[in-house]
């Protein structure tokens, strides 16, 4: 008589106990057995939305709390700012984060209290946070956002005035991961190491991005690279670097390899 959804023969709570089964989004049902869905989210919105293009949530954060592998996330434009629109994690998830208009009508303002997300437990090129404006984010690595043995795409965001005092990657913390990012900005944003972006490990692909006006207080004004023997760290392309700079090493891009600088 219990709940079987997946028709195995086993109760879904057995499924979910003896890891069968997965509820990344802790709603007691079997994943599986959920249906994909797109979740809207508008700043403006009344409160109590069920997410549905009719009834959106206010805030992203309340997007991820129902949200299953394969669901889209759809941002509407709007300034999204307070607890429920910074550190957000996608929770091993293969969501899709997207702002409907792009990144100029679209920002998440992280206040300097948090990054804008998280992603960390081994999320896929599926994964993606696309046409974001992302500022003020603050924290002790990836102030924007922190990707660690993670592999998301990140496609038209815009990374402006993160910052944090011992940090590494201002607007993006790429850490053992082989991210795609594309068509992105990084402007004013400012850490320890790699004032725009900083990675360590892995293949990360960065391309037709724009690095301008970022700070080192250490190195790599623009972007921090670490190579270890066993990966290539990081392909860079077609992209522009302009006004970065560095209190001690490399003002644009700094790249150090399993063997030193």
């Amino acid at each position: 008589c219990e709940p079987d959804c997946n028709g195995n023969g086993v109760a879904d709570a057995c499924d979910l106990s003896s890891g069968t089964s997965v509820d990344l989004n802790g709603n007691g049902i079997p994943d599986e057995c959920e249906p994909n869905r797109t979740w809207y989210i508008d700043a403006s919105a009344a409160p109590g939305g069920d997410g549905s293009a009719a009834r959106p949530f206010r805030s992203i954060g309340e997007g991820f709390a129902p949200a299953i592998s394969g669901d889209t996330i759809l941002v509407r434009d709007g300034v999204y700012t307070g607890t429920g629109n910074r550190g957000l994690h996608f929770g091993g998830r293969d969501l899709a984060v997207r702002s409907m208009n792009g990144p100029i009508g679209c920002v998440i303002d992280c206040q300097l209290a948090d990054r804008a997300f998280l992603i960390d437990q081994s999320e896929t090129s599926a994964s993606r946070v696309e046409g974001f404006t992302i500022r003020n984010g603050s924290s002790g690595s990836g102030c924007g956002i922190l990707v660690e043995w993670a592999s998301p795409t990140i496609a038209n965001c815009i990374f402006v005035d993160c910052l944090g005092v011992y940090s590494l990657g201002g607007g993006l913390a790429l850490e053992v991961s082989g991210s795609e990012v594309k068509d992105c900005v990084f402007l004013g944003n400012r850490a320890e190491e790699g004032g725009g972006l900083y990675t360590d490990g892995g293949t990360a692909r960065i391309h037709h991005c724009r690095f301008e006006n970022n700070f080192a207080t250490d190195r790599g004004g623009a972007i921090e690279a670490y190579a270890g023997p066993d990966n290539r760290g990081l392909q860079l392309s077609h992209c522009e670097v302009l006004g970065n700079q560095a209190s001690n090493v490399a003002g644009g891009i700094d790249v150090i390899g399993p063997y030193g600088g």
